[in-house]
């Protein structure tokens, strides 16, 4: 936008850099005093680097989608195929799966559950406050 360039899919890959970012900072990665200090931050590629706490993986994905030419920055596939993505994914397919194996033993035990079929009558069944 500051360099009056038109929006495409690399332009959605910045925006989710800048999602990321902030997710992780609770702050947006480019701040100024003012429009001319932000605009020259946002066109520099100049922010804080996320704390040392997160993986060199997230480190090196933001910094991949924040990429100031557009051509450096990742496509969709690129990202979903990144080894440090992949690892995380993986591990939480291995949780969906057990948690799917607990919902359905949480649906039999809900099938032990009797309800009236008019629920207004259920107040007359539960006890006193």
């Amino acid at each position: 936008m500051w360099k009056d360039k038109p929006y495409d899919n690399k332009s959605d890959i910045w925006s989710l850099g800048c999602v990321l970012y902030e997710m992780i900072t609770l702050l947006p990665p480019f701040r100024a005093n003012s429009m001319q200090g932000l605009a020259n931050k946002v066109t520099k590629g100049v922010y804080e680097p996320i704390s040392s706490r997160y993986s060199a993986d997230l480190h090196q994905m933001i910094k991949s989608c924040l990429q100031v030419n557009c051509e450096k920055r990742p496509s969709c596939e690129q990202i979903l195929a990144t080894p440090g993505l992949l690892n995380h994914l993986t591990g939480t397919l291995e949780e969906l799966n057990f948690e799917e194996e607990s919902e359905a033993q949480s649906d039999n035990l809900l099938q032990t559950i009797r309800c009236p079929r008019n629920l207004g009558q259920i107040t007359e069944r539960l006890p006193k406050a």
